[in-house]
């Protein structure tokens, strides 16, 4: 089964706002006729929870309201399963309510090993097992002095739970809470608004060694989030994704084969002998068997991360020749507002604004999408003249904006002495197609140079190259931010 709870289900007409779904239909989860093995606890009626986890043979409801009353330092769990149907009953031995001594309300739970850890708004908790059937669960403080506000930012990897708070961004490993943003120490402070802390949401993408979370940027007027923060642990560097995403989630996608199917005939040709295989032992026949981070958005699209291809991206059926284009579409992940890019279109080839044959192309500039229909898209571009587009061919991506900005330079700084600097290098890979930069001086909001080009050679036999640009200024210090589209 799945359960599934949240902080704003609306209940259904028995009140109840927790629900599982058994592989064909929704049921009510605290219904007798939908799950007759269930009970209430002693304490009333169990209505509502913010979290559940299955966790020690037990379910457990975190802040469950029974009775009418929320417990935000809260666990309810249920007996541990049986044969009996003790795992849906809250008023069998060995179920109860464990809760924190704390003030402080329950922000996430995540299972970590063998612990469940507990994040609070001002404090960190773990909840272990004991061999006790009739107490199975105490907890204990973790060290530390932040919390965590954001409900649903925990994501554990590698014995590490990282979470959101809103002074900060935080690592545990069950024994000590610390923050891990010192790159980006006013991060959480300036970037999200404090009322849309509710909005962000955590996940994992082992394939890439990140942490990621979706959230809505302070002022972008979006009604949801619109970026992804993003945490390499491995290099211990962040970067924003310009990406709406409301959720994360894992799923592992293979082959399903018997093993006396694993022969070459079926799958990968080393499958031959097994001592050529490159497969791990007890992968062989998954295909890709490494655990997949998805995404979804609130428009219903759910999107595979870790491909070699652009989600935002969708082949051309037709073109209409009007005041704006409408271009007909496989329904892509593109919303009104989004800058997108046209290309390999037939017959009405005034519409291509970028050639994908050409490594780099620093002048092209993106449409605007005005409208969305039923399987259409409308771009700010005037198509009344053009040649008829030559149906079924072309198509339209997501225009993809990198920048990134670099740490305010200045060596002599602790010597309180300003730093004049003539030029840059950069060594810029050939493939890696064009830069430009922007320059800034001290706090100053304006550039004093901007949109400085550097285009490798693409003649030349070299892979990387070293290309100079002109600084010429003193100053305390200086910012470079580095951008390109794609």
């Amino acid at each position: 089964r799945f359960v599934f709870c949240c902080q704003n289900i609306n209940p259904n007409a028995n009140g109840s706002a927790i629900f599982f779904f058994d592989g064909t239909v929704v049921k009510d989860y605290t219904s007798v006729i939908a799950n007759p093995d269930y009970k209430n606890p002693l304490g009333g009626i169990l209505t509502k929870a913010k979290y559940v986890t299955y966790f020690g043979e037990r379910i457990n409801f975190s802040i469950p309201n029974i009775g009418g009353i929320d417990f935000y330092q809260g666990l309810l769990y249920s007996g541990i399963r049986d044969s009996s149907g003790n795992g849906d009953k809250f008023n069998a031995p060995g179920s109860g309510l464990l809760q924190l001594d704390t003030q402080d309300f329950i922000t996430g739970i995540v299972i970590n090993g063998q612990f469940l850890s507990i994040k609070a708004t001002r404090s960190d908790w773990v909840i272990e097992k004991t061999a006790d059937a009739f107490n199975p669960y105490f907890s204990r403080k973790v060290f530390g002095v932040l919390g965590t506000n954001a409900d649903f930012s925990a994501v554990v990897w590698d014995d590490q739970v990282k979470s959101l708070g809103k002074t900060g961004i935080l690592t545990s490993d069950g024994r000590n809470s610390l923050r891990i943003d010192d790159k980006i120490p006013y991060f959480t402070r300036d970037e999200i608004e404090q009322i849309d802390f509710n909005l962000i949401y955590g996940g994992f993408d082992r394939n890439n060694n990140q942490f990621l979370w979706s959230y809505k940027q302070s002022g972008s007027g979006s009604s949801t989030q619109d970026k992804v923060l993003s945490y390499n642990y491995e290099e211990s560097t962040w970067s924003v994704y310009d990406y709406r995403v409301t959720v994360f989630g894992q799923t592992d996608i293979g082959i399903d084969l018997s093993w006396d199917d694993i022969h070459e005939g079926s799958g990968d040709p080393s499958w031959a002998t097994w001592d050529t295989t490159e497969d791990i032992w007890d992968q062989i026949g998954l295909g890709e068997a490494v655990q997949k981070t998805l995404a979804g958005d609130d428009l219903g699209f759910i999107y595979k991360l870790d491909v070699d291809n652009d989600d935002n991206f969708a082949t051309i059926s037709s073109i209409t020749q009007a005041s704006e284009a409408v271009i007909s579409v496989s329904i892509p992940g593109i919303i009104v507002g989004d800058s997108v890019v046209v290309s390999n279109v037939l017959g009405m080839t005034q519409i291509n604004n970028f050639d994908p044959n050409e490594e780099t192309d620093p002048d092209f500039v993106p449409y605007t999408v005005t409208a969305i229909g039923a399987g259409t898209i409308t771009i700010n571009v005037e198509s009344t003249l053009f040649d008829a587009a030559t149906p079924n061919t072309g198509n339209v991506s997501k225009d993809i904006s990198f920048k990134a900005t670099t740490i305010p330079f200045n060596p002599y700084r602790d010597l309180g002495k300003r730093c004049y600097v003539s030029h840059v290098e950069f060594l810029i890979e050939n493939n890696g197609g064009y830069l430009k930069v922007d320059v800034f001086a001290d706090e100053e909001e304006s550039p004093f140079k901007q949109d400085i080009l550097l285009l490798p050679d693409a003649d030349s036999t070299k892979t990387r190259q070293w290309i100079s640009m002109s600084v010429d200024n003193e100053a305390n210090f200086h910012t470079f931010v580095l951008k390109q589209q794609s």
